[in-house]
């Protein structure tokens, strides 16, 4: 059987071109595009290398952040991220079965939790 590739991912938040911003920051993604309407809130699409995430923010507001979803981020330029993370002042931790040498996660201010892992400890 063919292994389907995942294309898009939607994630939603209170402030969505905040979000697309700190991970164009972040992580040097790109934004391709973003509108608003009265009905469905605002849109945005990030280039994030294989793929593409919309981050949403609805027209009727969401009641808290923390609610958002979890985006894991593979990257052959660990040092450099965890570098750019660190100095946005982002608290991280090691997730389970894992060493702040390869990966650690964050929460962003708008409930977006971030995973970010070596591509390198993922091919050994």
């Amino acid at each position: 059987m063919a292994i389907a590739n995942q294309q898009q991912i939607i994630v939603v938040a209170p402030d969505a071109l905040r979000v697309a911003r700190r991970a164009t920051d972040l992580f040097g993604w790109k934004i391709l595009w973003h509108a608003s309407s009265i009905y469905w809130g605002t849109r945005v699409v990030v280039d994030a290398g294989q793929s593409q995430i919309e981050i949403q923010s609805p027209a009727g507001g969401i009641s808290k952040s923390g609610q958002g979803g979890h985006i894991r981020v593979e990257t052959d330029d660990f040092a450099t991220v965890a570098e750019r993370v660190m100095k946005a002042g982002y608290l991280v931790s090691a997730p389970q079965g894992c060493s702040l040498a390869n990966c650690f996660d964050f929460d962003d201010e708008d409930g977006i939790r971030f995973e970010v892992v070596s591509q390198h400890r993922l091919a050994a």
